[in-house]
C-alpha cells in the first residue's frame, strides 16, 4: 500500500492538479508551479451536494469561455454561465475575470437527459488558473 501511495504522489506531482488519498484519508492536492488554485465548493448546501452525489472526480483543462446569456425562457431550465472544453460548469460562482484562461477545473462529471437531451456538465470543486 505504501509503495502504490508513492508512486501516485510521484505521478501526481507531474499531473496538474492530482488528487490522492493518503493512508491516514487525508486529501492532498498537487498544483502546477504558476497555477493560482481556487475553491469553487464555498456554500455549505453546494459542498453537501457535492459530496452526496456519485462518480469520480475528474480534470478538464481548457480554456474558460461565457455561454451565450439566454434572453428568453427554454425548455431545458439551465442557464450555466460557463464551460470548459464544451462542457457546461455547473456553478453559482462569478468567474468572468478567468473568461479567456487556460484553466483546469477539478469536479465530478455529471451526465443526464433533460427533456429529450443528453447533457454533460461539472460540478467543479476546485479551479486551478493558469499564469
Amino acid at each position: 500500500m505504501k509503495k502504490t501511495f508513492i508512486s501516485l504522489s510521484v505521478f501526481c506531482l507531474i499531473a496538474a492538479g492530482c488528487t490522492v488519498q493518503n493512508q491516514s484519508n487525508t486529501t492532498i492536492k498537487n498544483q502546477t508551479p504558476g497555477c493560482e488554485q481556487i475553491s469553487l465548493a464555498q456554500d455549505t448546501d453546494y459542498k453537501n451536494t457535492y459530496y452526496q452525489i456519485g462518480g469520480e472526480e475528474t480534470n478538464i483543462s481548457g480554456i474558460l469561455k461565457a455561454n451565450p446569456k439566454q434572453t428568453q425562457p427554454n425548455s431545458l431550465m439551465r442557464n450555466l454561465p460557463y464551460n470548459v472544453g464544451g462542457v457546461n460548469l455547473y456553478l453559482l460562482a462569478n468567474l468572468d475575470t478567468y473568461i479567456g484562461k487556460k484553466v483546469i477545473i477539478e469536479g465530478k462529471l455529471n451526465k443526464f437527459e433533460l427533456e429529450g437531451q443528453n447533457l454533460t456538465e461539472i460540478w467543479p470543486n476546485t479551479l486551478c488558473v493558469q499564469n
